[in-house]
């Protein structure tokens, strides 16, 4: 059960542009500790930075298609102690394109 003090947490992918970063920021408005992650680490860190003037904010770079990126998603969930929503928004993966 949330506690008053205790913020929500999400997990946006694909959170670096766009529509989930705009989501993200939203979020963060709001309260909600984040979980975000995109493949371009540069651009990622960068909205980490935005966003973590306002909120908690955990940015592992990588590709949801690859199983140890899922884990360390998984990984910074455990650590924010709870997931209330998870937007799975990624562009498409270069593996997924080309049928690798």
């Amino acid at each position: 059960m949330q506690t008053p003090m205790e913020p929500r947490t999400a997990v946006v992918t694909g959170a670096s542009a766009g529509l989930g970063l705009e989501l993200a920021r939203s979020l963060a408005a709001r309260g909600w500790a984040l979980v975000i992650d995109a493949r371009g680490a540069a651009a990622l860190e960068r909205a980490r930075a935005e966003l973590a003037a306002h909120t908690r904010v955990e940015a592992p770079a990588g590709d949801v298609a690859d199983s140890w990126h899922r884990a360390e998603l998984a990984a910074a969930v455990e650590r924010a102690g709870r997931l209330d929503l998870l937007v799975h928004n990624p562009a498409g993966s270069v593996r997924a394109r080309w049928g690798r």
